[in-house]
């Protein structure tokens, strides 16, 4: 039936142009074909590879008997095992499928269904989104079990200071409550002095550690501000991102690079990427100082770069005729 139609069209075009709409059905029905016999051949090559010894001679295998390189064969095999996996790739561009199948199988249905009328660049920019959000997401993790952990541990040596303090206060209450009496021989003064200096001790110990154990605390909840914040900050930035992105993607490609819009575009893109840089000091009490003072050091880079743009426009904009403007 295609080869029918394909006869058919090749047939009107020899007369006269054909339609336009007739023209989009014609392409979009050559270019599933082409991907459904790329789910065929990758399915060839995966039956090839079953039956060589191993990956050096599969690879003279494909060059002595197939048009395209080992690479492209390794595409193939990929997209059709993917298209496999998962059925509702079939037919859709081989790029795409390929961007899509670097998601978990669990999760590329749903996405293919909220993304599939989206082109490669903005599937993968997407993806590349998902991926550092959930890279963000687990960073804040691991910052905040760092820090319950060490809080935890501090609760320990509070709860034994504690216990070492009430030990030597029951001690010296003991000592000095009891009546001369009653105190055994081998009990000697030196014993109550010596005992309430250690229960003094011990409190100093018990005040230094409760505000160790308080600031401690302090950094959890630091933590836990931080991650919340992150996430709705994610979430802002990628709904900011979407809404440019949609709005200005055709206008963006044909700007110059130095345009307005260009430069927009760029800094509204860093400042989605670090963005939250200044609310995240508590994340960075928890960062190794070398890779802290590696981020102060690019931090100093965009500042001079700041800097000088900022000089560059104004001088630029000295050359401007006012009056010309207003006319």
């Amino acid at each position: 039936m295609q080869e029918a139609f394909s006869l058919k069209l090749r047939e009107e075009q020899n007369n006269e142009l054909v339609p336009l709409s007739t023209l989009a059905y014609a392409i979009n029905m050559e270019a599933f074909e082409i991907n459904r016999r790329a789910g065929i051949i990758g399915n060839y090559l995966i039956q090839a590879k079953q039956q060589l010894p191993g990956d050096g001679s599969f690879m003279t295998w494909v060059s002595e008997n197939c048009p395209f390189s080992h690479s492209t064969a390794l595409n193939l095999m990929h997209y059709a095992k993917g298209v496999e996996e998962t059925p509702c790739l079939a037919g859709r561009p081989k790029s795409i499928v390929l961007e899509v199948l670097k998601l978990p199988a669990g999760e590329r249905e749903s996405f293919v269904e909220e993304n599939g009328d989206k082109s490669v660049r903005q599937i993968r920019k997407l993806i590349e989104e998902r991926d550092e959000a959930r890279r963000q997401e687990e960073l804040a993790k691991k910052a905040y079990e760092r820090i319950e952990s060490g809080y935890n541990k501090a609760a320990d040596m509070l709860q034994s200071i504690k216990n070492e303090r009430d030990y030597f206060q029951r001690k010296a209450e003991a000592l000095e409550s009891a009546p001369p009496e009653q105190i055994e021989v081998e009990v000697v003064p030196e014993d109550y002095e010596d005992a309430k200096r250690e229960a003094a001790e011990a409190s100093d110990r018990l005040a230094e550690q409760l505000e160790e154990n308080e600031r401690l605390a302090q950094r959890v909840r630091d933590a836990e501000a931080y991650a919340e914040e992150q996430e709705e900050l994610r979430k802002q930035a990628q709904s900011e991102l979407r809404r440019i992105r949609d709005g200005a993607e055709e206008q963006f490609d044909q700007a110059s690079p130095f345009s307005a819009l260009a430069i927009s575009r760029s800094i509204q893109s860093f400042m989605a990427d670090v963005g939250t840089l200044p609310h995240m000091s508590a994340f960075f009490r928890t960062m190794d100082s070398a890779e802290a003072q590696t981020i102060q050091k690019w931090l100093e880079v965009v500042k001079e770069w700041a800097i000088e743009s900022e000089k560059a426009v104004q001088a630029g904009s000295s050359f401007i005729d006012l009056d010309a403007t207003v006319r």
